[in-house]
């Protein structure tokens, strides 16, 4: 059951009378704040009055092909159904996206549904609590709630910028908010590849495709992917594609029809991953949030190593801002658990990041003579130390003869 603290609004939208008024008296007894209507407005209006969390929806009622038509709105609806429209031509408008509950139903059955729907609704939102997925930026955060509605489109999605700007926790965040949640997320790297050659390689390119078929196929640096491999996605993409196709999403550092220009990416896999392509600025361009997102990193670094919570001072974010913020993310990370470890009893962040690297200073020996002549004397010294004197023994060594030697010993004054 619900807890009514909760305070979730649910709109119910139907059209009999007395199935309103049941329905209205259950889910509200679950603990949600119901209002009722019989006909819904169109979905391009739902931010006009009242927002519900749910609304659950009779097909029947005036205004519910609108809800079924947009995949946006139909993830926030349960629909209503009786058998006399279970149709072919519904079926083919019914997608794993929209859910539907025919009549008769429990309503422990509706409960279900609603609850199945709002923990599917939270899923993204639990992604987005990642600190590089905030911002107070306006425009930043236009371009996340852009993707987050391309998300339930189905359209393949590039997400480009520099390492440890937080693009895989975008894209995993993306497919939980996409309609294809409910399935897995599979990751292609060039490094999971490593392994693979030959027909070995393209077997495991069609079934890694095949297993993500109906979810979400993540594709890292597809640019880096050797050109074997590339000619292997592209035909597995192209050979899933009548029985069902998974949607992709790419992180790479360079654009891909850059990549593809310059002939590091084939032209059939650009044109097979190219879609709606979102940038994610480095951490140094991200003025607004170094100072949150920094905090947020170092805390839960702390809390990694069993340590205290550091105090992260403005001072200390300028400092690491005309540094650049090298590796975004994974370089605050390393050099944050490197100074956390080193700290001890010290609570000056500052000192230990910026901390002059201790090292050893050996002494500089002057380097070996380049003299042919004193080069030569060595090497002689050293073959009739190893013969023990024996001349005979050491002009082998040196492939000259013994007379030579002789001579070169009387030369260099070694009698």
């Amino acid at each position: 059951m619900l807890e009514s603290s909760l305070g979730l609004r649910i709109e119910i939208v139907e059209p009999d009378a007395g199935l309103r008024s049941e329905l209205a008296r259950a889910l509200s007894r679950l603990g949600f704040e119901v209002a009722t209507a019989v006909r819904v407005e169109p979905p391009a209006r739902q931010g006009e009055g009242v927002r519900y969390a749910l609304r659950v929806i009779d097909l029947a009622a005036d205004g519910a092909s609108g809800w079924l038509a947009d995949p946006a709105a139909a993830g926030r609806c349960v629909f209503l159904a009786g058998e006399a429209v279970r149709t072919p031509s519904l079926a083919a408008r019914i997608g794993r996206d929209l859910d539907v509950l025919f009549k008769p139903f429990s309503i422990q059955a509706l409960e279900a549904r609603l609850l199945r729907r709002l923990e599917a609704l939270r899923a993204p939102e639990r992604l987005r609590s990642d600190p590089l997925l905030q911002t107070r930026d306006p425009r930043l955060a236009r371009i996340f709630e852009r993707g987050f509605e391309i998300a339930r489109r189905d359209c393949p999605i590039n997400l480009e910028g520099e390492l440890g700007t937080g693009r895989r926790a975008f894209a995993r965040a993306l497919h939980a908010a996409s309609t294809r949640s409910g399935e897995g997320l599979r990751v292609l790297e060039s490094s999971s590849l490593a392994a693979e050659t030959g027909e070995g390689l393209e077997h495991e390119l069609r079934r890694r495709v095949a297993q993500a078929a109906e979810g979400t196929l993540l594709v890292v640096e597809p640019e880096s992917l050797p050109f074997r491999a590339q000619r292997a996605l592209q035909s597995a993409l192209r050979g899933e594609a009548e029985e069902g196709t998974p949607r992709c999403i790419t992180i790479s550092r360079a654009p891909l029809d850059e990549s593809a220009r310059e002939g590091r990416l084939s032209a059939e896999l650009f044109y097979r991953l190219s879609g709606a392509t979102f940038r994610l600025p480095p951490l140094r361009e991200r003025r607004e949030d170094q100072l949150a997102v920094c905090t947020s990193i170092a805390r839960r670094v702390a809390r990694e190593l069993g340590l205290e919570s550091p105090v992260v001072e403005p001072a200390l974010i300028e400092r690491l801002a005309r540094d650049g913020f090298p590796g975004n993310r994974l370089g605050l990370e390393s050099r944050l658990r490197s100074a956390l470890i080193r700290a001890e009893a010290s609570s000056d962040l500052e000192s230990l990041l910026f901390e002059p690297a201790r090292t050893s200073v050996a002494p500089v020996e002057p380097p070996p003579s380049l003299d042919l002549k004193t080069l030569e004397r060595e090497t002689i010294v050293r073959a009739l130390g190893h013969a023990n004197g024996n001349r005979t023994h050491a002009s082998a060594a040196l492939g000259i003869s013994v007379r030579t030697l002789r001579n070169k010993i009387r030369e260099y004054g070694l009698r």
